[in-house]
């Protein structure tokens, strides 16, 4: 598993989230309810502050990642106004992203 990813599982450990029984996976190396997807837009805004849907985005941390971006969308997280809770797998910061930019599921691991 990738210093990245121990990370991200202390993180989701810590939060109370339970990981697959088969953690150290390719395929399971994300938390339960995550799906592999990549950013479709050729830009898109990355919210990792505050939820956008409940607190704009007026002084908000952020950082725009391109097309093609690796990511994970929580899909066991209700999305709000259109803010979908996901992962930025690189630095592996979790916040969120318009849904209409998440797609291309399951194309990398």
């Amino acid at each position: 598993m990738t210093r990245a990813l121990r990370v991200l599982a202390m993180a989701v450990v810590a939060a109370g989230v339970s990981l697959p029984a088969t953690a150290g996976t390719a395929l399971a190396d994300l938390p339960r309810g995550v799906v592999r997807a990549k950013v479709v837009c050729d830009s898109a805004t990355f919210y990792y502050g505050r939820n956008p849907a409940f607190h704009g985005t007026h002084n908000n941390p952020h950082r725009v990642l391109g097309r093609g971006n690796k990511i994970g969308e929580q899909t066991l997280a209700t999305v709000h106004e259109g803010w979908a809770t996901v992962i930025d797998i690189g630095p592996s910061t979790w916040g969120w992203m318009r849904k209409e930019c998440i797609g291309d599921y399951n194309s990398w691991g």
